[in-house]
């Protein structure tokens, strides 16, 4: 990343911008499908000087999820269902005062709720001692996750002079996400002696941060191919993370004794300054500058030098050579829960024991314009990263979470190439990047570096769009993602402790993140169909397959106990269940404008 506009993140920022809504007269347009539906409306409050536009959507997904899933799990021996839902508002007014002051005003609501829930039994009889013993089990999982997002602004645009404007914005956020799982594992011993052996496992992860912030940007437009920008950004922000946990291996139920929920209240700020220019007949473009990031927390006061340039050269004709090299920081820190199972992730500030991540990217790559819109491009990167965090091994969440992380470092590196086309009647493109990244904790698998859970080796895309006349085009597109990385159990033996008894059970995972889970494929196909009626209203026709051959590929997996015979004894076994939604979902969907 080379512009200097933008901090906070070590990676990419995505940066959405709502449009303004037509100020010359009303419209509204509306779309219902299968999966969600949703309605815009827009129109001028007066004609040509002010403007509104609203829009919302809402998930239909239910209506076939949760019946689809209650069969599959049926299948399997259980009762339950999965559900997922979601909704989303948007609004945004714009007004013009004179002929150099705008006003925006811009709020977004969404809301994301997922759900799964299990239950199984099974009954075992064993020949025990010449006697007949019966076993009962009953295996009950539950599993929600739950997030909001909201945020505001109000921006004022003004222009300076000809070659000067400014825009100053008031910004407020809030995300809150929840993360609640419970299961419990009963075995019950019918004959020859009654007995019940309970075992139960709750979690509780939240995560809740509130900004509150202002900037101003300036643009100076010097000369032609001399553009310099800057501006100042402050912030208030409100951390609250949780954690609470209980592990019952007994018959009693005990509710939590602890957690872990220190509210912790941070301020951060940035300038910026850079500098857009072309040299030599413009055939050299440069982007440089800096960015200097601070962050004030528990009376500690970081403040981070970010130096970032980007040039693109125009060796040939059609063909430009590109590079960057960037710094970033940022002061948030993700702790992410080591299994495979539903994600338990925890946004946490830097405080004044923790910094603030930093890192240093490099890109180098070429990219040349061929014959008929194709493009191709390749460029190579590598990010070196410091001060990331994790759990350590073998930490107890019920204590604050800064005494059960540990600080360690990583790299990513790898090689994107993409060949395009965006002319004539077929548009698509071919995508694969090789890449590797990688983590190295002192107080994690022996302090030797392992691949990190997001290690993606290989992804690979393709898409295409055959548009076979103004009213109709197909368009497909196939994914593929290799595994994620993951620690699998690869023995287990008993250790004798004195004074302890039974015997400790103890489990060997091997190196971490030795294990690969299996690859992510998938192929959607759709065809659509576009109408205009006299009066100027468009009607459009959506008929396509998500996954249309239904590869199984899992959200998550969940690691489960099943008990079998083996020799005359119950033996327990772990293994690993795949989560799914719909592994084939068909797509027919209607839109209008008018």
């Amino acid at each position: 990343m080379s512009n200097q506009r933008y901090s906070g993140r070590l990676s990419s920022v995505l940066d959405v911008r709502m449009r303004d809504g037509n100020k010359e007269y009303w419209t509204a347009s509306g779309e219902l499908g299968l999966v969600s539906g949703r309605l815009t409306v827009e129109g001028p409050i007066v004609k040509n000087k002010s403007s509104l536009l609203l829009a919302g959507r809402a998930s239909l997904l239910n209506w076939v999820l949760r019946p689809y899933s209650r069969q599959f799990k049926s299948r399997k021996g259980e009762e339950g269902e999965s559900s997922y839902a979601f909704y989303d508002f948007n609004a945004k007014f714009n007004v013009e005062i004179g002929g150099k002051d705008r006003l925006f005003f811009s709020f977004y609501r969404g809301q994301d709720d997922f759900g799964n829930q299990g239950d199984s039994q099974d009954t075992l009889n064993l020949l025990i001692s010449d006697r007949v013993g019966t076993f009962r089990f009953r295996q009950v999982y539950r599993e929600k996750l739950y997030w909001t997002n909201t945020g505001g602004s109000l921006r004022w645009s003004h222009i300076l002079n000809k070659k000067l404007f400014a825009n100053t914005t008031l910004t407020f956020s809030e995300l809150n996400v929840n993360i609640a799982t419970a299961s419990s594992d009963t075995v019950a011993i019918i004959l020859p002696i009654p007995s019940i052996d309970y075992d139960a496992d709750f979690g509780n992860y939240s995560s809740s941060i509130r900004d509150l912030g202002a900037r101003t940007d300036f643009h100076w437009d010097i000369a032609p191919g001399n553009k310099v920008r800057f501006g100042l950004r402050i912030q208030r922000n409100h951390f609250v993370p949780g954690i609470e946990e209980y592990d019952d291996d007994y018959k009693e139920y005990i509710p939590p004794q602890g957690s872990i929920s220190r509210t912790v209240h941070t301020t951060g700020w940035s300038l910026y300054v850079e500098n857009e220019r072309r040299f030599f007949a413009r055939r050299l473009y440069c982007n440089y500058g800096l960015n200097v990031a601070g962050w004030n927390v528990d009376k500690k006061n970081y403040a981070i030098l970010e130096p970032r340039v980007a040039i693109s050269y125009l060796l040939a004709d059609s063909t430009y050579l590109e590079a960057s090299v960037s710094r970033m920081s940022q002061f948030l820190h993700l702790l992410s829960g080591t299994n495979i199972g539903l994600p338990t992730d925890l946004w946490v500030p830097s405080t004044g024991q923790i910094g603030p991540e930093l890192s240093w990217q490099y890109t180098l790559g070429i990219r040349r314009n061929l014959w008929r819109g194709w493009n191709l491009g390749i460029e190579g990167y590598f990010k070196q990263m410091k001060n990331l965090v994790n759990y350590s091994e073998g930490a107890n969440f019920l204590d604050d979470w800064e005494q059960n992380i540990t600080v360690g470092s990583g790299r990513a590196y790898g090689l994107d190439m993409m060949l395009r086309k965006d002319a004539g009647r077929i548009n698509g493109y071919i995508a694969y990047t090789l890449g590797r990244t990688d983590r190295i904790f002192p107080k994690i698998n022996l302090g030797e570096r392992y691949p990190f859970k997001y290690d993606h080796r290989h992804d690979f895309k393709i898409w295409g769009d055959f548009r076979f006349s103004s009213k109709v085009d197909l368009s497909a597109s196939w994914v593929f993602s290799s595994g994620l990385a993951f620690s699998l159990p690869q023995d287990a033996f008993t250790v004798e402790i004195p004074g302890v008894s039974p015997p400790v059970t103890v489990i060997d995972f091997g190196p971490k993140n030795s294990s690969r889970l299996p690859a992510y494929h998938r192929f959607d196909i759709g065809l659509n169909l576009h109408f205009f009626s006299k009066k100027g209203i468009a009607h459009h026709f959506q008929f396509g397959a998500y996954n249309a051959y239904s590869r199984r590929n899992p959200l998550y997996y969940q690691l489960r106990t099943i008990y079998v015979e083996e020799d005359g004894r119950l033996k327990e076994e772990k293994v690993f269940t795949g989560v799914h939604l719909l592994p084939f979902l068909p797509s027919i969907n209607y839109s209008v404008k008018f």
